[in-house]
């Protein structure tokens, strides 16, 4: 039997893939990243590859095939440890990975434009990245604008409490330049999702990897980048289902 390996957003922990966890049959290993509640202390260096060299120390640690989920960030770190340990993949699942580079090189040009918006917006090089305005826009990027101001309060405190990691986090996945051509040897059957309500440049992003990678499923589902937690129902059912 196959143990799933699931990584979590960025600002989240492994509490996302609780309800999923419930509903796989098999074991499952849900680590916290750096930083994190639960995860390793993270000493405030690049956050990308600390964090991809503990997930390939933890798969290494896992006998057996493995089912790799990530969101988001986790999405985009579930994608580099596949590339890192292909022949111990058997199925991939990511919702929504950041990947600017994939956008660059096989998105229309003119939402690769975005990502010079994106430089300019703020949430590059801020002095103030990981506090409070700067999380405020960044929840409200992903999410909707408001989003951050109708949150709860221990919601903000946890997010808060996380912030200059995620500020790294979000700095290392705009400089990873990765093309699409980087994911072309990724042969193991991969669901790629995507929330229909995302921004233009994620959805261009997932529909550019499901044209390079040979063995896939683009889903669509209600809601956006955050479909893990606000739609998790029909979510973790398509899940199960390209898991089993």
């Amino acid at each position: 039997m196959s143990t799933t390996l699931m990584i979590h957003s960025s600002g989240l922990s492994s509490r996302q893939w609780g309800r999923l966890t419930e509903a796989l049959p098999g074991p499952c290993v849900a680590p916290d990243l750096h930083g994190y509640p639960a995860g390793p202390q993270w000493d405030g260096g690049p956050a990308l590859s600390a964090d991809l060299a503990y997930l390939v120390s933890t798969l290494d640690d896992i006998e057996g095939p493995i089912d790799l989920i990530g969101h988001s960030y986790g999405g985009s770190l579930a994608l580099l440890l596949a590339l890192e340990r292909p022949e111990r993949i058997r199925r991939l699942v990511v919702h929504e990975p950041v990947l600017w580079g994939v956008l660059l090189s096989d998105g229309p040009p003119e939402l690769a434009e975005a990502v010079n918006v994106f430089a300019k917006s703020g949430f590059i090089g801020a002095e103030d990245g990981g506090g409070p305005a700067w999380m405020e826009a960044f929840v409200d990027y992903w999410n909707v604008p408001g989003a951050w101001s109708v949150m709860a309060e221990h919601h903000q405190r946890s997010f808060l409490a996380v912030g200059k990691k995620v500020f790294a986090e979000v700095m290392d996945l705009f400089h990873l330049r990765s093309p699409g051509s980087d994911f072309d040897g990724l042969n193991m059957p991969t669901l790629i999702t995507v929330g229909g309500a995302t921004t233009p440049e994620e959805a261009a992003v997932c529909e550019a990897l499901a044209a390079r990678l040979p063995s896939r499923t683009l889903e669509v589902f209600d809601g956006g980048h955050m479909t893990p937690l606000s739609h998790a129902g029909p979510f973790n059912d398509a899940v199960v289902r390209f898991l089993a």
